[in-house]
């Protein structure tokens, strides 16, 4: 199974709708942790939104994706979505927890 199929089942398993990612970057999409993939190192956590905005916002960003669910505990529990570098920067950072509901 490649690293995208991974990503694609793990989303399936959650029940989530798995993200368009451009054709060249998915054949790129390495998984770096049960749920990190990105085509590029990560130097930080995608949970920090702010340090990727600066980046595109400060220097000239070759196109990548980043995909990750992360956080410090289930009420801050996000996945990150980071499709693209500029100038063409999409970013999310969506509340998400992958508990199943105890109410």
């Amino acid at each position: 199974m490649t690293d995208i199929e991974i990503a694609r089942q793990l989303f399936r398993d959650a029940g989530l709708v798995f993200p368009t990612i451009p054709r060249e970057l998915a054949a790129q999409l390495k998984q770096l942790d049960r749920w990190l993939f990105s085509t590029r190192p990560i130097d930080n956590s995608p949970y920090n939104l702010q340090d990727y905005v600066r980046e595109a916002d400060g220097t000239e960003v070759k196109d990548y994706t980043l995909l990750s669910h992360a956080g410090h505990g289930t009420n801050s529990w996000a996945l990150q979505y980071y499709p693209e570098g500029k100038p063409k920067v999409a970013m999310g950072l969506w509340p998400f927890s992958l508990r199943p509901s105890t109410g």
